[in-house]
């Protein structure tokens, strides 16, 4: 996919090859709507609208498709059994045992759909699904997108709700963060999710602030943490090997502050050498 300055450049290119010399007029108004074309003439980026995934990569070995409805739906493979490996004890870190390979090794089995763009202030519209017992997540500002999550490169201490934000999702999930904490970080409060049903996060990501609101209530809101970004693509999460989780109506809308950067950046690159 072409993002606004690319865009430009290709109707820059057509325009001068076909008019010559009156390529120029147009040449700074096809770099300034460029941005506004790609996201929409308010800054909303659509990225699932129930017909398409061209904006997605799929990390990991998580099935990831669109149902009849229109929903985003990721399951795991059942033909590819789950990862086994010897058990040892090590009930105090409360590991599942599937976790560990040959070596004693955390060997995770998550899985992951990634945006191919990265963002910056911005507010995300996501509607979601999981059944009971099930968790997932949506990763915010994590530039490694979710490689150290599953198989030999597992690191836990590199999972994305470690090095950046994972927005909890959980449905009687059973551990200290409800839906729409930040994982690791803070917890959410609680009261507001419709059990067992289709449920809605907004998700506020700015330079100094994420707040996550569940069916129209905030939930969490922290500064974030100084060492970890916040710009970056966003991820689905597939939690583990027995995953299914459901998306639908995925959308942001950018800051002024946001486009208008982008604005600049485009610029400054079809600035000639």
């Amino acid at each position: 996919m072409l993002d606004g300055c690319e865009s430009g450049t290709i109707a820059m290119m057509a325009i001068n090859w076909k008019n010559g010399a009156t390529v120029l007029v147009l040449l700074t108004v096809l770099r300034v709507l460029a941005i506004s074309v790609s996201a929409g003439e308010n800054g909303t980026v659509v990225l699932f609208d129930g017909t398409g995934l061209d904006q997605w990569e799929s990390i990991g070995e998580g099935l990831w498709s669109i149902t009849p409805e229109g929903y985003l739906l990721g399951q795991r493979d059942p033909r590819k059994p789950a990862f086994e490996a010897p058990w040892f004890n090590n009930l105090k870190a409360g590991l599942n045992r599937s976790w560990f390979n040959t070596n004693f090794k955390v060997v995770m089995s998550q899985a992951w759909l990634y945006t191919k763009e990265s963002f910056t202030d911005y507010d995300l519209h996501v509607e979601w699904w999981v059944p009971s017992p099930g968790n997932s997540g949506i990763s915010v500002g994590d530039a490694t997108r979710a490689r150290y999550t599953f198989g030999e490169a597992s690191d836990l201490a590199k999972t994305p709700s470690q090095i950046a934000y994972e927005i909890q999702i959980s449905n009687n999930w059973g551990d200290d963060y409800p839906s729409g904490s930040l994982y690791s970080i803070v917890e959410a409060q609680t009261g507001f999710q419709k059990a067992d049903g289709w449920n809605v996060f907004d998700i506020q990501v700015r330079e100094d602030l994420l707040r996550v609101s569940l069916n129209g209530q905030v939930v969490t809101e922290h500064p974030g943490l100084p060492d970890r970004p916040k710009k970056g693509p966003i991820g689905l999460q597939l939690h583990d090997d027995k995953s299914i989780v459901m998306f639908r109506n995925i959308w942001l809308k950018k800051t002024l502050r946001s486009v208008s950067a982008e604005k600049r950046e485009c610029r400054n690159r079809q600035k000639p050498d």
